[in-house]
């Protein structure tokens, strides 16, 4: 650790970012990052910029199944990709309409679409429970001049975030065999084998 002489001001050297940021700020070189984690070492890390990936340590959800080391974790869900119908219409929430992101109390993004047709205004939390190993993504139609349509797709996976993926790594058929659907409830269940040994990511409704 380096410590200052006393005769030269310490600098400050990490950066920190503003409550929010409009698209240009999500855009510079230096990429921010939102960091969650349950405080038990659960962890969510993605670019504040949605819809992209700036590296394999990306990940919705990483857990830890060792709690004495929660460096080894295991990446569970690389992303969530959400598409919006609106008439005949289709459109992704990702960096083309995102208009605003703020980082406090809950990283929160806004989305505008409008093509002089449809108006929409959307907002997205992500949320990491305290002391729970869930992950909450809250959705808001602020505003809208018309009926929309949905539909959100996370694309799961069992790897280690050390590990780098190959387009030889995507093994859906893998997947298949693990994912289920949930009884009584919307949605699905997966379960990875006794070695976990899934390397590559696949979408799951």
């Amino acid at each position: 650790m380096y410590v200052p002489s006393g005769k030269r001001k310490a600098r400050m050297q990490r950066k920190v970012y503003p409550l929010e940021l409009e698209k240009p700020g999500m855009q510079n070189r230096e990429y921010p990052t939102v960091l969650l984690t349950n405080g038990r070492g659960i962890i969510s890390q993605c670019p504040a910029m949605p819809g992209i990936l700036n590296s394999k340590y990306d990940t919705i959800f990483a857990i830890s199944p060792d709690t004495d080391s929660p460096t080894e974790r295991v990446s569970l869900g690389r992303m969530v990709r959400e598409t919006v119908q609106v008439g005949q219409k289709y459109f992704d929430l990702d960096g083309s309409f995102v208009t605003k992101f703020t980082r406090y109390p809950q990283p929160m993004w806004e989305f505008v679409y409008d093509d002089g047709e449809y108006y929409l205004r959307i907002e997205r939390w992500m949320i990491m429970a305290h002391d729970e190993n869930t992950l909450y993504l809250r959705y808001k139609l602020v505003e809208a001049n018309t009926p929309i349509v949905f539909i959100v797709k996370s694309y799961i996976e069992c790897r280690s975030p050390h590990n780098n993926l190959s387009a030889n790594d995507m093994r859906q058929s893998d997947y298949g065999r693990s994912c289920r659907r949930m009884e009584g409830q919307v949605g699905y269940q997966f379960t990875a084998d006794a070695e976990c040994d899934f390397v590559g990511a696949g979408p799951a409704g």
